[in-house]
């Protein structure tokens, strides 16, 4: 209850010495008697007296001393994993930020530290279990503030809807658990960039609050306001502080008189003011300087200063704010994506961005099929073993992690946790299936074979399965939907002795177990197949593609609009990469904007499958010392045109992007926000390597077509020219 009142603050150490003030009165007897539930009331009733007691004295003070108020955070930035690996955190710097900190408040009493990072905690609380109950009490009696509430202060560019709603998830549940209270807000002082979900994704978590000093590095959009209300893609807002000043700073004078720290203040409609700023320490952790908090202190005593000082979390504001003082606030709606600085970690690190990927859609599927289990087979929810999995996951979408922006040692780490999740995840996965086909009806000839689509919407698409015969594979094999009663388009794609991997067409209802048949000879009355596949062209009932001399995609035509969607070739182009100051973190507008350096060429083509349910073309090509294997596919009934690309990278200090040259003409194009999307103008100088999902959409402005690139790990673009390689 406490933590839930609106502008003003119940100190912990207040309360506390409330209930020991009860307990010692003489009345204390009657107060037990009445048994633990008439103690709660009273107790309740005592501290709702405090409260109110509170409220009036703070009411008047508001009426009577309308003295602008500075939020000043103390602050400790760690990266979890950056120019030094997650040993180095964990041996040094971890323990450095807690145990200094605990030196901080032992010589200043009235120092306040906020900080953020659930797994730094984690650590901590696992690596030195004998000063946990010391962090315990200093969180109880309001000198430590837990922020963030998020599992790590994360990139929110890459991970998915759902992996930062379990990062509130789960890092709320641990703050919880360990001190009985969690923080209010997003606090992310060092990423890079912010997409217009995130007000929406964070107020769905029943975050209220949002800090940030990286816009200071060159937001597309500008710093909106100093403190004002940002409002997401739903129209759910948080009260964000946009220009707090860098987390490093120090005090070195009098805040509460000097200009510099409050000389941007934000008015609150009603003759108040408040102003907000971040001093402190990073990115290997520690403590503010002694000097700083000392200047701190002096501060805080100064009752005569321009400004009263307040060192507090930094959710307080959001608390403290009436409803009719936010209203009142500036408001911005939109993203506040960056110009240069990071943008080159959307697609920086390939493999850490596919496996974390992976990760995030078989933990969908693992949960969807545990629950199954549950409730039809009574096999416990494997609770602990998700949960474990996913932090392992989140901690590591850490905004130098995921982002591709770590030393190398740093990712043997990373790729290993990835991989350890993955099967954990996988392991739920197939355990939960099989306790599920217990309960289907596998009855009759042949091979089951049980599909599961964690999809939710209706899927027909290529299943691929490996089957194994009681004897050599056969030759020809038929597939059967129990269902439907009815045979599938099916195909071999290898054989060997017992085994035969084959691809079939599947036809499932969403979230759905569905039994198919494996039985050997061929389909009784296999139905015409509309594929058709030559070194040069590809056809099913939708599109025709054709590949031109160079090994690129030169035609899509889409045979039931009769119209070509391509007005030139996709083609992969190789830039020059001339970011000497942080390369993997930047793309510069010159590059995206000069003409390719060159392009792949000289292919190497051959058809690699031919069958009733999927057609492919390989084409190998080599540039700058790089090679770049592409299997172009269409399948039955298939509507896209699928682009596999396997690339062994040998190209330093180059750009590789595709080129879409769409036939469909738009001043905007539609980028996928994983909750929500949002419309940008394409290839402009603040505008030019933007973030999406897993789609990105250009609709001609006649409405009459469009095409929608879809990718599987890859996060950035420019003007849907999708970056491959940073």
């Amino acid at each position: 209850m406490i933590d839930e009142i609106a502008w003003y603050e119940v100190s912990a150490l207040r309360a506390a010495r409330l209930l020991r003030i009860i307990s010692s009165t003489p009345s204390r007897a009657w107060l037990l008697n009445d048994g633990p539930s008439g103690l709660r009331r009273r107790i309740a009733a005592a501290v709702a007296i405090l409260c109110l007691s509170t409220a009036t004295a703070v009411s008047q003070q508001r009426n009577q001393d309308p003295k602008p108020v500075l939020y000043v955070i103390g602050t400790s930035h760690l990266d979890s994993q950056w120019n030094w690996t997650v040993q180095d955190s964990i041996r040094q710097f971890v323990p450095n930020t807690f145990f200094e900190n605990f030196k901080r408040f032992e010589q200043y009493p009235d120092y306040t530290f906020n900080y953020e990072g659930v797994i730094h905690y984690m650590w901590f609380k696992e690596y030195h279990p004998e000063a946990w109950p010391t962090l315990q009490k200093y969180v109880a009696d309001g000198r430590w503030r837990i922020s963030g509430s998020w599992i790590n202060a994360v990139d929110v560019n890459v991970p998915s809807s759902e992996s930062l709603m379990r990062q509130a998830l789960y890092g709320k549940w641990f703050f919880r658990h360990e001190f009985g209270k969690v923080s209010q807000d997003v606090y992310l002082p060092d990423c890079f960039g912010f997409g217009f979900a995130l007000p929406s994704i964070a107020a769905h978590c029943g975050l209220k609050a949002f800090t940030t000093q990286k816009l200071t590095w060159g937001s597309s959009y500008g710093i909106p306001f100093p403190i004002g209300r940002w409002k997401g893609v739903d129209g759910n807002s948080l009260v964000a502080a946009l220009n707090p000043g860098d987390y490093v700073t120090k005090i070195r004078s009098d805040i509460s008189v000097d200009p510099k720290w409050s000389n941007d203040l934000t008015s609150l409609g009603n003759g108040r003011k408040v102003g907000f700023r971040l001093f402190g320490t990073g990115d290997i952790g520690g403590a503010p300087d002694d000097e700083s908090v000392s200047w701190l202190e002096k501060s805080l005593a100064n009752k005569d200063g321009q400004v009263a000082i307040r060192n507090t979390s930094a959710d307080q504001l959001s608390k403290d704010l009436t409803d009719e003082e936010k209203a009142a606030l500036p408001e911005y709606e939109g993203e506040l994506t960056m110009k240069t600085h990071g943008v080159g970690c959307y697609t920086s690190q390939a493999a850490m961005k596919r496996f974390n990927r992976e990760n995030e859609l078989l933990a969908e599927a693992a949960e969807q099929t545990a629950v199954a289990a549950e409730l039809l087979t009574g096999l416990p929810y494997p609770r602990e073993r998700l949960r474990e999995a996913w932090i392992r996951v989140l901690w590591h979408q850490f905004h130098d992690d995921l982002t591709g922006t770590s030393i190398p040692q740093a990712y043997q780490f990373s790729w290993n946790d990835e991989l350890v999740s993955a099967n954990q995840f996988a392991g739920v996965l197939a355990s939960s299936t099989s306790a599920v086909a217990g309960m289907l009806d596998t009855r009759g000839g042949g091979i089951p074979l049980i599909v599961y689509n964690p999809l939710a919407w209706f899927n027909q698409a290529p299943v691929e399965a490996t089957v194994k015969f009681k004897g050599p594979a056969p030759a020809t094999i038929h597939v059967v939907d129990t269902l439907r009663k009815e045979s599938v388009p099916v195909q071999i794609l290898e054989r060997q002795g017992s085994i035969a991997r084959i691809l079939f067409l599947a036809h499932v209802t969403p979230i759905t177990f569905k039994v198919f048949r494996v039985a050997t000879g061929a389909s009784a009355s296999p139905d015409a197949s509309s594929l058709k596949v030559t070194e040069s062209s590809l056809e099913n009932r939708y599109y025709k593609v054709q590949i031109d001399a160079n090994g690129d995609l030169a035609s899509i035509f889409d045979k039931l609009l009769s119209r070509e969607l391509l007005k030139a070739p996709i083609r992969l182009e190789l830039r020059n990469d001339p970011s000497p100051d942080k390369p993997a973190w930047r793309i510069l507008w010159d590059t995206v904007n000069s003409p390719p350096r060159e392009y792949a060429s000289a292919p190497q083509v051959r058809v690699v499958e031919r069958g009733p349910v999927r057609v492919a073309i390989e084409i190998t090509r080599k540039a700058a010392g790089s090679t770049f294997v592409q299997r172009v596919m269409l399948s039955e009934r298939g509507d896209r045109v699928d682009v596999e690309n396997l690339v062994d990278w040998k190209s330093p200090n180059s750009l590789l992007k595709v080129s879409f040259p769409f036939t469909a003409s738009n001043p905007k194009a539609t980028y996928d926000l994983g909750l929500g999307t949002i419309q940008r103008g394409n290839n402009t100088p603040d505008h030019y390597e933007v973030p999406a999902q897993e789609w990105a959409d250009i609709t001609d402005a006649s409405g009459e077509f469009g095409v929608a690139v879809l990718n599987d790990s890859k996060y950035g673009g420019t003007s849907l020219r999708t970056t491959s390689c940073a």
